[in-house]
């Protein structure tokens, strides 16, 4: 589909219109729409910002698109809005291997919000079958 009035609506003065517009690109959006999602993760208003990494993680879930999660996530983790960088630690607990977890932490722990580092300790902490769990009832709610 063509995106492109979307995409538009990302420049409106409303943020709710901003909000709806990139969750509206998150859920018809396709690996084909890649840089528009990622350009969403650039955009100054946090709702916009927050909206995409949410549906983001639910496109990247399963992608085989090498890299992805480190290059669109890695910023958006360190932002300085708690709502964000969650969403994105969200995001990259749900398709990072926790090897790749622990090197990013290693590297920027101090930088993060307590929230992520919360969110990023849960998948590398909690058992397996509870994450799991988890991550259904996330699909479930996402649809």
């Amino acid at each position: 589909e063509d995106l492109s009035l979307l995409k538009e609506c990302l420049k409106d003065d409303d943020s709710g219109v901003r909000g709806a517009a990139a969750e509206a690109i998150g859920k018809l959006g396709t690996h084909e729409d890649l840089p528009l999602l990622v350009e969403c993760l650039k955009n100054s208003d946090s709702d916009v910002r927050q909206a995409m990494v949410q549906r983001l993680s639910v496109l990247l879930t399963g992608a085989a698109v090498a890299g992805c999660p480190a290059t669109l996530l890695h910023d958006v983790l360190l932002a300085a809005s708690t709502g964000v960088s969650s969403a994105a630690a969200r995001a990259l607990g749900r398709v990072a291997a926790p090897k790749h977890i622990r090197e990013f932490l290693s590297k920027h722990q101090s930088r993060m919000t307590t929230s992520a580092l919360g969110v990023l300790d849960w998948y590398l902490h909690a058992p397996a079958r509870l994450r799991e769990a988890y991550e259904q009832s996330r699909q479930e709610s996402d649809q």
